[in-house]
């Protein structure tokens, strides 16, 4: 993931869930960050509500190809 391939969000979803998509979508040979905010070091890291979505990041190029597989999955 570079400049000439830009990283893009491409679902919002809660911790548990996002660490099952980036499965599934890195065994399609997808790469994906997880960018999400916690609490802070000062609270222990822990997730909250409304600070606890993440989002499913991958390469503007595969955008779509993610898209699809996350709407083929049970997970929502």
């Amino acid at each position: 993931m570079n400049e000439e391939n830009p990283i893009v969000t491409v679902f919002l979803t809660d911790y548990m869930k996002a660490i099952i998509l980036k499965g599934k979508l890195e065994s399609e040979g997808i790469p994906v960050v997880l960018q999400y905010e916690t609490l802070g070091a000062g609270a222990g890291g822990i997730l909250a509500d409304g600070l606890g979505e993440v989002s499913i990041m991958v390469p503007k190029s595969m955008a779509e190809k993610a898209k699809e597989i996350i709407e083929e999955t049970d997970i929502k």
